[in-house]
């Protein structure tokens, strides 16, 4: 089965180059962002999930499989396997494609959601945070992947990699979208908890009355 099944995916590849890369991203933003919302405890988004899937199928694969393919011919193309070669490839990846990707994925995320006008409150809250973090992931599985990897097969070994680098960034641009209450909710919350502070003060100002008129109607 696993057997045909990767042959049916390399034949995929052939075939359909970047709508098989494109659909391998698809399901390892989908996978990713559904861990992140099991282990948030939130209520499931299936509308969240499909815009990752989105992203993963328009954004990412498209522009790493470009990317992935420039490197090779543009860094050390005669020895694309060697040390330097390898090293080159993996620092501009890390230093100029993950910053620039980044902000990109952050934009996209907060239009999907119909918040664009959230992007920097979003940057100034997680984009160092998940550039760092990326940091501690990223470097080693690029060395591997330029090293090891051919270019036809980058894409779908990235996206093993990043199931779990997915699960930070679909936590780190999702979680307040997933966590801010409906306005309607939010809005009754609010007139409930006002009526009930009013209806303490009001008990609290009848309670001297009541005392009062206790005790004259006790007086003989």
């Amino acid at each position: 089965m696993f057997v045909s099944l990767w042959v049916f995916y390399l034949d995929s590849l052939i075939s359909h180059p970047l709508l098989t890369k494109c659909c391998t991203s698809a399901v390892g933003f989908m996978i990713g962002d559904s861990i992140a919302q099991i282990l948030s405890r939130d209520p499931h988004s299936i509308v969240r999930t499909l815009r990752f899937v989105t992203i993963g199928f328009f954004m990412h694969a498209p522009v790493a499989d470009a990317w992935f393919t420039y490197l090779e011919k543009a860094v050390y193309a005669e020895t694309p396997a060697s040390t330097r070669a390898v090293l080159a490839k993996m620092a501009l990846d890390q230093f100029l494609m993950a910053p620039v990707f980044l902000v990109a994925f952050f934009f996209a995320t907060k239009t999907l959601e119909g918040q664009p006008h959230k992007l920097l409150e979003t940057l100034r809250g997680t984009y160092i945070r998940t550039l760092l973090l990326g940091y501690l992931i990223w470097p080693l599985a690029h060395i591997i992947n330029f090293k090891f990897v051919p270019n036809d097969l980058r894409i779908l070994y990235v996206n093993f990699v990043q199931l779990g680098w997915n699960v930070v960034l679909c936590r780190m641009s999702g979680s307040s979208a997933v966590r801010q209450p409906e306005p309607r909710r939010y809005i009754e919350r609010k007139v409930s908890q006002h009526l009930r502070g009013i209806e303490i003060v009001e008990k609290r100002k009848s309670l001297p009355r009541l005392t009062t008129s206790a005790f004259r109607g006790s007086t003989p």
